[in-house]
């Protein structure tokens, strides 16, 4: 994530607000392979649906913190500009391209107030010539991205696999780098609240009035950085009721998201992070927030289906629909159910 000075640029995450205490990895175990991370791994994914991975204890943490910082400074530069330049660049059916705030509903009085950026990791492989200009004049940065942050989320899924005694063969198989895929770096950004600060009753849900609406990402895994609080998750009560935890973003810190493609893979031993966006806490709320993600998908024709245990034979696992159709049932679903536009989240 990025450093300590950038964050120090911005007003402190107030306390006092129920905080998920989410586990941190270090990087520099995940890389190691040590098994123990791979269980404290598992063990957070399963009552979290996601973890941190701490980027400050690894040789090249500068160079990877630097990355960051200059991939908030891009997507900075493609938001900063006008609608009409960032509508050019348009949104496909695999969501990559922009997405504009204002499409998605929320409530019956409120819409989405984020607007997103996707890019796809095979378009920036095949050297896509109508990149917007902004993009294309960073593509060694972007496919720099693509590579550090792709390689981090092949070493979480392959810690998960292996603290599941999942067949990681075939984790690998269906996320082979040479198949097409729709692994993507997403660039997102809200704008500042303006006006008088209202206080809300306290029975009230801030989720009424959330920027982003409560959902899971349709990946394997995602990794996710910001600076400005707002991102909440869903934790689950014993007797089957919800609520709804701030996740504190921290200066050199990753969080990784399950996504719902692992939690297939799992037969749902291990849930997908329920996640949504609200405005930033206390004083934060008075800031543009920026966020910047790097979604890891299957391959578009690998199966959907559980995972074989090790040892387990391939033909006594369900089959299921190849990830490709299985998302865009998915996204068919939430359009319909969001009465909008043809758009993702």
């Amino acid at each position: 994530m990025a450093s300590k000075t950038t964050f120090d640029r911005y007003p402190a995450f107030p306390t006092g607000l129920p905080v998920a205490a989410v586990p941190k990895i270090s990087l520099k175990g995940l890389m190691s392979r040590d098994t123990s991370i791979s269980k404290k791994m598992e063990e957070s994914a399963k009552s979290f649906g996601c973890f941190k991975i701490d980027l400050t204890d690894a040789i090249d943490s500068a160079a990877v913190m630097q990355m960051v910082e200059s991939g908030f400074n891009l997507g900075k530069s493609f938001f900063d500009q006008d609608l009409e330049a960032k509508l050019s660049y348009k949104l496909s059916g695999e969501n990559v391209g922009y997405k504009r705030a204002g499409v998605l509903v929320i409530t019956k009085d409120r819409k989405d107030q984020v607007e997103t950026c996707s890019v796809s990791r095979d378009d920036l492989a095949s050297g896509r010539t109508d990149l917007p200009d902004v993009f294309a004049q960073q593509r060694l940065l972007m496919n720099g991205m693509v590579a550090q942050l792709g390689q981090m989320a092949h070493f979480c899924v392959w810690h998960l696999s292996e603290s599941l005694g999942l067949d990681y063969n075939e984790v690998s198989k269906r996320h082979d780098p040479r198949d097409p895929s729709a692994s993507m770096l997403r660039f997102l950004h809200n704008p500042p609240a303006t006006g008088p600060r209202e206080e809300a009753p306290p029975e009230e849900d801030p989720g009424s009035k959330a920027y982003l609406m409560g959902h899971s990402d349709g990946g394997t895994v995602t990794i996710l950085f910001n600076v400005l609080g707002g991102l909440q998750l869903q934790r689950k009560e014993k007797d089957g009721s919800e609520r709804w935890e701030w996740i504190q973003p921290e200066p050199g810190c990753a969080l990784v998201l399950i996504g719902d493609a692992f939690k297939s893979f799992t037969d749902s031993e291990v849930p997908s992070c329920v996640h949504r966006v609200i405005a930033p806490p206390g004083e934060q709320d008075r800031f543009d927030r920026y966020a910047l993600g790097y979604f890891l998908k299957p391959a578009n024709g690998a199966s959907i289906g559980p995972i074989p245990h090790v040892g387990a034979a391939l033909d006594s696992v369900k089959k299921d629909s190849s990830y490709g159709d299985w998302a865009k049932n998915k996204n068919a679903a939430l359009y319909n159910e969001m009465r909008q536009e043809n758009v993702a989240i």
